[in-house]
């Protein structure tokens, strides 16, 4: 009995001791003399590439007329052309940099888990549209592909209809030239 009194009498004056009868010390924020520089512009908004008022703007439900110019693969590939278009922003998209990559999938119909930008490995094929938001790739190889488009600060993949959130899926056939017409994203 007393070898356990003897133990509660040492726990409970450690427990004492490790109490203090100064209050702990509040943290103070103290700035640094030296600033890591930001990544880019403060005002990202006004610095968003391209500028918003560089952009041909349309009125909600005006779209821009498709490229009429038809392009004439080599023998077995084939061909496409199209106008991309932000259905947030109403307006074409300059300038931007896109890519076709492989539909995956048993029934390569289906969009690959991770959209990191183009992988010649993957046998991604990368482009960019003119100043009038035109896109146009030819001799690709036929198969399944979706067309993923570069927004501010990430990869959109370009859909069926205007927020619609479907993935466009694009089949190209050997020697065919396909008209995409006009293709949606979210952008920025």
């Amino acid at each position: 009995m007393v070898n356990k009194n003897w133990f509660v009498l040492v726990i409970l004056m450690l427990l004492l001791s490790a109490c203090s009868s100064q209050a702990p010390q509040v943290a103070i924020a103290t700035p640094f003399e030296e600033v890591y520089p930001a990544p880019g512009p403060v005002n990202q908004v006004e610095q968003a590439y391209p500028p918003a008022s560089s952009l041909p703007t349309l009125k909600p439900g005006e779209l821009p007329e498709p490229p009429t110019e038809v392009l004439k693969p080599d023998e077995g590939k084939s061909a496409l052309n199209g106008i991309v278009y932000s259905y947030t922003i109403h307006a074409v998209i300059p300038g931007t940099v896109f890519y076709l990559t492989r539909a995956v999938g048993e029934n390569n119909d289906q969009v690959p888990l991770a959209l990191l930008g183009s992988q010649e490995s993957r046998g991604d094929i990368a482009g960019s549209t003119n100043e009038n938001g035109f896109i146009q790739l030819n001799n690709i190889e036929p198969g399944n592909y979706y067309m993923v488009v570069w927004a501010p600060l990430n990869w959109a993949i370009v859909e069926t209809e205007a927020q619609n959130q479907t993935p466009l899926l694009i089949t190209l056939e050997p020697n065919e030239s396909l008209n995409l017409g006009i293709v949606y994203v979210s952008w920025p």
